[in-house]
């Protein structure tokens, strides 16, 4: 009787405890997310929404840079790109 307690105590425990480790997500390097980053930004350059590019902008350029798109104008159009190198600096995530 004492085993079938402890075996219904553990079980228990290891329901409630499980699902937080399991739903956790993997931690990544810059190195691996910058390609995926970039595939976003790009994106959303590319179908012209330049306000959800901007997120990916520092706050103290982000102004400008919605500047720019606006005076570039509604016929202004991205319709390809590529990258030709990456640089990630140090400090910088």
């Amino acid at each position: 009787m004492l085993l079938l307690k402890k075996t219904l105590s553990l079980l228990l425990l290891s329901l409630f405890i499980c699902p937080f480790f399991a739903c956790s997500a993997p931690v990544t390097s810059p190195d691996e997310e910058f390609p995926e980053i970039n595939r976003i930004y790009h994106g959303y350059l590319r179908w012209a929404r330049y306000h959800d590019a901007a997120d990916f902008i520092e706050n103290a350029d982000r102004q400008e840079f919605l500047a720019f798109y606006d005076e570039l104008g509604e016929d202004y159009e991205i319709t390809d790109f590529e990258i030709s190198y990456e640089t990630i600096l140090e400090g910088n995530s």
